[in-house]
């Protein structure tokens, strides 16, 4: 990650076999409420858990490729100054947050605006 030469930076490296079987137990864990807004049959039931499964392992590898940047970043959540409007966030922002070598910005630098919608 922080090598010298950058053709030898890699990520963090992610056990697929660990990282399935957890998204399995947490989709099975989510299911629990889950179930109720899917079609009542097997068929159903087994794609949602798939999909469901599919989602969290791919968080779960950008997570891995966040940890994995030299540089600190965030998500932003937030919408800033919307009056009193309710707003729904459809996609995260990010921000970055150090230099490469770890010193802080004065400002974070913002390299994704947060998206959001009116409820």
């Amino acid at each position: 990650m922080l090598h010298p030469a950058r053709s030898q930076r890699t990520s963090l490296p992610i056990s697929e076999a660990a990282v399935a079987s957890k998204a399995a137990a947490l989709a099975d864990a989510l299911n629990t409420f889950l179930y109720y807004f899917v079609a009542d049959n097997e068929a159903a039931r087994f794609q949602q858990k798939g999909n469901l499964e599919d989602v969290i392992i791919e968080a779960a590898k950008l997570g891995y490729m966040v940890l994995s940047q030299p540089s600190e970043w965030r998500f932003v959540h937030t919408p800033g100054s919307r009056g009193g409007d309710r707003v729904a966030v459809l996609c995260a922002g990010l921000v970055k947050v150090t230099h490469r070598d770890g010193t802080p910005y004065s400002t974070p630098k913002q390299v994704l605006a947060p998206t959001f919608a009116r409820v």
